[in-house]
């Protein structure tokens, strides 16, 4: 089981995703800690650490999905924010939990809206 202490340690872990343009990107200082999610994809319950990182053209949504081999990263299209954990301490919560905190709770009453139609 791997520990993270602080955000340096969360910003390494999305440097070792495979794809060098991220690599890249995350050495030049730009990225954004969503913080700690339940799941990052329907059909993988595992927990993930979501990131955008945002190089020079383009930004990408990434997450590290936890394994007991290590991390497996995926790119999203979105943040899943009905899945977003950061109610469960400081560093869980990301970069900025007020602001993700709402996005949490706008998801999850869209999501109660879908299954009252």
């Amino acid at each position: 089981m791997r520990h993270f202490l602080n955000r340096d340690d969360l910003v390494d872990l999305v440097g070792e995703c495979p794809r060098s343009t991220i690599q890249r990107a995350v050495l030049s200082g730009r990225v954004e800690v969503f913080g700690l999610f339940t799941q990052a994809v329907e059909d993988d319950t595992r927990h993930a650490w979501i990131f955008r990182v945002t190089g020079m053209k383009k930004k990408w949504i990434v997450a590290a999905l936890m394994t007991v081999r290590g991390p497996k990263f995926r790119i999203l299209k979105k943040v899943p924010w009905q899945w977003w954990a950061g109610h469960l301490g400081s560093l869980a919560g990301g970069d900025d939990p007020i602001i993700y905190a709402t996005r949490y709770n706008h998801a999850i009453k869209t999501d109660a809206d879908k299954i009252g139609e």
